[in-house]
């Protein structure tokens, strides 16, 4: 699997979607909702294509032929990103 593609992408919007969830924590706490609500909407936005760019990533199930069943890498790997895939879903 080549780590320049999808896993890539998703890495950046990952870091991306942190930088402006801080940004807007700063707006925040400095009480200005203007800025605020533009940096939570990126924020979302990101969140949002993270979440839609997830089905994508399914290369190691289609290419490696990975699997629940493969053993313990298998199964921590669908896990946490399944869990990673939920927790971006609901916090969008």
């Amino acid at each position: 699997m080549e780590a320049w593609g999808v896993p890539a992408l998703n890495t950046a919007l990952l870091l991306l979607s942190g930088v402006t969830l801080t940004i807007a924590h700063h707006a925040l706490r400095a009480k200005h909702r203007g800025t605020l609500i533009a940096w939570l909407a990126a924020t979302f936005l990101l969140g949002f294509l993270s979440s839609a760019s997830r089905p994508t990533s399914t290369s190691a199930y289609t290419e490696l032929g990975l699997r629940l069943d493969s053993g313990i890498y298998g199964g921590t790997f669908f896990m946490l990103t399944g869990f990673h895939g939920l927790h971006v879903t609901l916090g969008a």
